[in-house]
C-alpha cells in the first residue's frame, strides 16, 4: 500500500512527500515486500539525492548499488561509477553488478569492454548467462563474423549442455553475416535428421536469401509449433500485414492443435519417451491465438488488445 501512495505522490508532483513516507518506513526495521528497497532506491535516485542513495546502497547493496552506479553516470560521474562496479565486481563477481557495467559500456560505446565483461558467465550452464546479450551487442554493431567466433569457440557447461541453442544461434549468425547458403545448407540437413524441429530457422533464413515463397511454403506446411507466429511475423515483415492476421489459427483450431499434440506426447510417453511434450499448460489465462493477435497488433498497429 505504501508503495502505490508513493506512485500517487509523486505523479502528484509532492516526490519529497513520496520519499519521506518510504525513508521513515524503510528507517522503522519492519519487514517489506521484496520489491520495497528496489522501488526506494529508484525513487530517491529519480529525487537526484545521490548521496542518501549511496548510503542506501551500502546496507542494501543487491537492491541499490547498481540504482547508485547508474545515478553516479547521470549525474556525470561515469568513471566513479564504473570504478565501483569493477571494484564490487573484483570482490563478488555477481552478475548483477556485471549486467550494470556492460549497460554502463554501451551507453559509451565500448562494445568490445562490454562484451569481455559478460564473458565469465558465457559458460553457465542457464541463469545470469550473458552471452545472448553479447551476441545481439556484437550484431548491432556491425560485426556478426566476430559474434560468429564468439559462439564457435565456446567449450564450456553451456556449449555442451545446450546443443541445440547453439546451433539454433549460429544460424541466426550466418544469416546476420550474409552466409544465408551455408546456412541454408546446414539448416536442411538439420531438418533431415529432425524433420520440422529446424523449419522457423530455415525459413528465416530462406527469407533473408530472398526466396520468401519458399519460406511462406515452408512455414505453412510446418508442424513447428512457433510456425504459424514466425509465419505472420515474416508477412508482417514483408509489408503483408491482412495475409499475417488471416494465417493466424481460429482458437477452434488452435485447440485442436493443442489436443493433437497432446495426444502425441501421450502416445511417445507410453512408448517410455523421457523427454515427450507434456501439452499445453490449462490454467493460463489467455490461450496462445490470443497472445499471437496481441503480437500482431502491436506490428500492425502499435497497440495491443484490452480484452
Amino acid at each position: 500500500m505504501l508503495l502505490l501512495i508513493s506512485q500517487v505522490l509523486e505523479r502528484a508532483g509532492r516526490t519529497d512527500e513520496a520519499v519521506e513516507i518510504l525513508r521513515t518506513e524503510m528507517a522503522s526495521g519492519r519487514r517489506h515486500p521484496v520489491n520495497f528497497p528496489e522501488y526506494y532506491a529508484k525513487l530517491v535516485a529519480r529525487r537526484g539525492l545521490v548521496e542518501e542513495l549511496g548510503a542506501l546502497a551500502v546496507n542494501e547493496h543487491y537492491s541499490a548499488f547498481d540504482v547508485y552506479a547508474k545515478a553516479l553516470e547521470d549525474t556525470g560521474r561515469a568513471p566513479e561509477a564504473e570504478a565501483l562496479l569493477r571494484q564490487e565486481i573484483e570482490a563478488h563477481d555477481h552478475p548483477k553488478d556485471r549486467v550494470a557495467l556492460m549497460h554502463l559500456l554501451v551507453r559509451q560505446g565500448r562494445i568490445d569492454e562490454a562484451v569481455e565483461t559478460g564473458r565469465p558467465t558465457y559458460d553457465y550452464y542457464d541463469c545470469w548467462n550473458l552471452l545472448h546479450w553479447a551476441l545481439e551487442l556484437l550484431v548491432d554493431d556491425g560485426r556478426p563474423g566476430q559474434a560468429l567466433e564468439l559462439l564457435e569457440g565456446l567449450t564450456g557447461a553451456y556449449a555442451e549442455g545446450h546443443p541445440d541453442q547453439i546451433l539454433h544461434l549460429r544460424l541466426w549468425l550466418l544469416g546476420e553475416a550474409g552466409r544465408c547458403t551455408e546456412g541454408i545448407s546446414e539448416a536442411t540437413a538439420l531438418n533431415e535428421r529432425e524433420p520440422g524441429e529446424w523449419d522457423t530457422a530455415l525459413a528465416q533464413l530462406l527469407e533473408r536469401d530472398g526466396q520468401l515463397e519458399e519460406a511462406f511454403a515452408l512455414l505453412r506446411s510446418s508442424t513447428h509449433c512457433s510456425a504459424d507466429l514466425d509465419l505472420a511475423d515474416m508477412l508482417v515483415r514483408q509489408g503483408r500485414p491482412a495475409e499475417a492476421l488471416a494465417s493466424i489459427p481460429t482458437i477452434a483450431e488452435e485447440r485442436a492443435a493443442a489436443e493433437q499434440r497432446e495426444r502425441e506426447a501421450s502416445e511417445r510417453r507410453k512408448q517410455g519417451d523421457p523427454w515427450a511434450e507434456v501439452g499445453e499448460f490449462t490454467h493460463e489465462p489467455r490461450s496462445k491465438t490470443d497472445r499471437q493477435m496481441d503480437h500482431l497488433r502491436r506490428r500492425v498497429v502499435g497497440r495491443p488488445s484490452h480484452r
